[in-house]
């Protein structure tokens, strides 16, 4: 089983929040994306204000019920 499989979405930070395999895009609110902030690539940064991040709206295939 390779570790693309069964994905419902895939978020690379690659400068923005599309989603890489699926329809389930971001919107950003003051995030900014940098190598210097992501393990593997860019990486996504907040700076820690609760009114910044992405939002992915209401989707119930994203709904993990609790389980991540």
């Amino acid at each position: 089983m390779a570790l693309t499989d069964n994905l419902i979405s895939y978020w690379k930070f690659e400068g923005n929040s599309n989603d890489s395999i699926g329809a389930n895009n971001g919107t950003d609110t003051t995030v900014s994306y940098n190598s210097s902030y992501g393990k593997i690539g860019q990486g996504v940064n907040t700076n820690g204000t609760l009114s910044n991040g992405i939002n992915f709206g209401n989707n119930s295939i994203l709904n993990s019920n609790g389980c991540l």
